[in-house]
């Protein structure tokens, strides 16, 4: 050890060359080239296995230092984040160690500019960790993982397993496992960061999850407790083979050994699912994740909601949506449309509404999306409000309907009725009436079409006026009539209170209102005015009143419709008068409408009970006129049915 230190002082005071070591100092130098720090209070006889001491003997080259800086360097260097493999240049011959305490002293500095210019080209500069061998020279495989430190075996293992390398990370970490300690003079004992590191690099290579179990056990033999670590490989490994029944096994026994479930292994086990018939399998791992406290990230959560959008499962999409906002994650833009579309499918307004506040909503820490959606889904939206009388959500799909037009146009009539209904069913007369003033605003030309009938079109406003009986009828009318000095009072919505008045058979009521409409709101009754009242005199068999009505419509020039002479026919058979209703068919055809077939059997069996067979006859000419399909109904049954049979001409005969 003397000679050692003698060695040391003499490198400080000029350079040296090393032509030998002396077999007492290999394992010095050994532990210099391996990276082992040395401790000169230390006994220098280390614990050294005879493949190593063999291979340092036996054709690794010699070792030459240039300078005292690369002495020092190879000397000092301990720490594994130094550890790098080099290869020697070629040499012209291979040289051999040469066991020799020997050290000769070079005081002349032309002989040391000679060998410097000798040694340039063929020795590699000197690396720490690593042996030097000749240029050309074929060197042994050198046993890597004989004397690093733990920390410096996860680095190899870690280095080879990202070139790829992953036999050579495995093969170190037995090498190592077989190597002692230089420290403790003891074996390696096995550990849990270099096996986590050894499993990675197994899975990596393709290995099935029944052999990486089979690793994990053999860990667990040896009193090793695997970690989330290990568990990371294994759920990775069964999520890419696509293995819900590896996944489910892993599940359990990460609940025995009650490790915290992360929620990166539900991710890829939902991931894993292939189509959306394996959607409910998914539910298990959000259960899982739910127990847990963990949140998903945006994306599985818009897998999971397109998918039960598209199997017809918008309650439990709608869930699911609910659970991600608790969690601060949301559906993407495309999985929020099929949530709408299968909300408005399965009559879900609580899941529309969802869908529509995440898709024009301002959500926290991220900007309001400038999005707009088509009138025809907008309307579907609104036709969901008005079946579910759903106030929220037909108020919020007509935000979304006016700032998706822009005010380029007004909104269509469906839209308008659609958000009238709404309205009505849910109870909300004062919107329902300023809803219907601004349809009649937009679109005051079709004021006499189908649009505002009060039999078609607004015959959910007439039953929601007429709900409570007179009570809501009153209710109405006093709304309307506290509008009318703003002429803000819709003629369509006191059309619907006159049909409603006829509906509970209070004709008194409807024609005071009928009155009114000029009266007190100095308003002219259009069409659908005088049918509402035809309708109430007809329902009351007051045929004379109902004459008196069609007459007012000739004198104040409002041409009759379609329904005006229907009306007007029922209520002649009504009153059992079939002539009278034959004529009204007459001036029916003669102002260019058409007698309905089932109107055409009504008449013409109230002419066979009356036993009149000309009239009946009569009748049959419409058939042929307006080419009614296939006779009239109960034809056949009725000849069964009665001893008399009808014959073609619709005359009644006797039977045999």
């Amino acid at each position: 050890m003397s000679n050692f230190r003698s060695f040391i002082k003499l490198l400080c005071e000029t350079e040296i060359r090393i032509k030998g070591l002396g077999k007492a100092h290999t394992g010095c130098f050994r532990h210099a080239a391996y990276g082992t720090s040395l401790n000169s209070n230390a006994a220098v006889d280390f614990p050294f296995t005879p493949r190593v001491n063999q291979g340092l003997l036996n054709g690794y080259g010699s070792l030459q230092c240039r300078g005292l800086h690369g002495t020092l360097q190879a000397c000092q260097m301990s720490q594994p984040e130094t550890e790098e493999q080099a290869t020697s240049p070629e040499a012209s011959s291979q040289a051999t160690v040469q066991n020799s305490t020997e050290v000769d002293t070079i005081d002349n500095a032309s002989a040391r500019e000679k060998q410097a210019e000798a040694t340039q080209g063929v020795l590699a500069p000197v690396v720490p960790g690593m042996p030097v061998v000749h240029r050309g020279a074929q060197a042994p495989r050198a046993v890597v993982g004989q004397s690093l430190t733990i920390h410096g075996l996860i680095r190899e293992m870690t280095d080879r397993i990202h070139r790829r390398l992953f036999e050579e990370a495995i093969q170190i970490y037995k090498e190592w496992l077989q190597c002692i300690d230089p420290l403790t003079g003891k074996p390696n004992k096995p550990l849990v960061p270099p096996c986590n590191i050894a499993l990675l690099a197994e899975g990596l290579k393709g290995a099935p999850v029944d052999i990486l179990l089979k690793r994990v056990e053999e860990m667990r033999r040896l009193g090793l407790n695997p970690n989330t670590d290990t568990f990371y490989v294994l759920f990775n490994a069964a999520a890419d083979a696509k293995d819900l029944a590896a996944l489910d096994r892993l599940f359990k026994i990460v609940q025995d050994l009650e490790i915290p479930v992360q929620t990166e292994w539900c991710i890829k086990a939902i991931a894993s699912l292939r189509s959306d018939a394996d959607v409910w399998k998914a539910m298990d791992y959000v259960r899982i994740m739910v127990i847990n406290n963990l949140s998903p990230d945006d994306l599985t959560l818009s897998k999971l909601v397109s998918a039960f959008s598209r199997i017809g499962q918008a309650q439990k999409a709608t869930d699911l949506v609910r659970w991600g906002q608790k969690r601060e994650a949301y559906p993407t833009m495309n999985s929020l449309g099929d949530l709408l579309q299968a909300c408005v499918e399965s009559d879900v307004p609580e899941g529309a509404l969802l869908a529509l506040e995440l898709l024009f909503g301002r959500r926290k820490g991220r900007p309001a999306r400038s999005t707009s959606l088509d009138e025809g889904t907008l309307l579907a939206v609104l036709s969901l409000a008005a079946r579910t009388g759903d106030l929220a959500l037909s108020s919020k799909a007509w935000d979304v309907l006016m700032l998706s037009l822009r005010q380029t146009h007004p909104p269509s009539e469906a839209c308008f009725l659609a958000r009238l209904h709404a309205a009505t069913t849910a109870g909300d007369l004062d919107l329902a009436i300023s809803t219907l003033h601004m349809m009649e605003k937009e679109y005051i030309s079709a004021i006499n079409s189908e649009v505002f009938s009060p039999f078609t079109s607004l015959r959910p406003f007439v039953l929601g006026v007429a709900r409570a009986g007179t009570a809501t009828l009153d209710a109405s009318y006093f709304k309307l009539e506290a509008l009318a000095s703003s002429n803000a009072a819709p003629l369509s919505a006191i059309n619907c209170v006159i049909l409603g008045c006829a509906n509970v058979w209070d004709i008194d009521r409807a024609y005071q209102t009928f009155e009114a409409i000029r009266s007190v709101y100095g308003l002219m009754p259009n069409v659908h005015s005088c049918n509402a009242l035809i309708e109430g005199f007809a329902k009351m068999r007051k045929v004379a009143e109902t004459m008196k009505v069609y007459e007012f419509m000739g004198g104040s020039g409002i041409e009759p419709d379609q329904r005006t002479f229907d009306l007007l026919v029922k209520a002649h058979i009504v009153n059992r008068d079939p002539k009278s209703a034959l004529e009204t068919v007459n001036q029916m055809v003669d102002a260019g409408f058409s007698l309905h077939k089932d109107m055409a059997f009504k008449l013409r069996r109230r002419f066979i009970r009356e036993c009149d067979d000309e009239g009946a006859r009569s009748v049959l000419d419409f058939k042929q006129k307006f080419r009614y399909a296939d006779g009239f109904t109960g034809d056949a049954r009725r000849a069964l049915i009665f001893p008399y049979a009808i014959d073609n001409s619709g005359a009644t005969r006797a039977s045999a």
